[in-house]
């Protein structure tokens, strides 16, 4: 008895994930967790694909060690039988010397641009 409560109760918690959401292989696990949580809301099914970062970087000072970053982000979505391109991109003062520190917002970056890219597939599709 107890064992088909821990099945049943097992297989309705499975069944609450969604799975209206389809990634290529070009997206990291964390990059699919923040989509999945961002979407959570959305009905419709979408394929999620062609995810591209670029980092770019200009020199600040002469010595090289202080410099701007720029990373952009793109995605390209299909619903519908329509297909766009959805970009964001993050722009920072970024040091080479405290890499630690780069690598933290080098993530946060990232994280920002995917919650941006969300909140454009919402206006999108709606």
């Amino acid at each position: 008895m107890v064992r088909f409560l821990i099945i049943f109760f097992l297989s309705s918690c499975s069944s609450i994930e969604k799975n209206n959401l389809i990634f290529d292989s070009s997206f990291e696990g964390k990059d699919r967790f923040l989509f999945k949580r961002c979407l959570s809301n959305i009905d419709q099914d979408l394929e999620i694909s062609g995810l591209k970062v670029i980092n770019l970087a200009n020199n600040i000072n002469s010595e090289g060690l202080e410099f701007n970053s720029k990373t952009s982000m793109s995605v390209d979505i299909k619903f519908q039988n329509q297909k766009i391109k959805i970009k964001s991109m993050q722009m920072g003062p970024t040091n080479y010397i405290s890499s630690n520190m780069s690598l933290e917002l080098e993530k946060q970056d990232r994280e920002f641009m995917i919650e941006d890219i969300c909140e454009k597939i919402k206006k999108n599709i709606q």
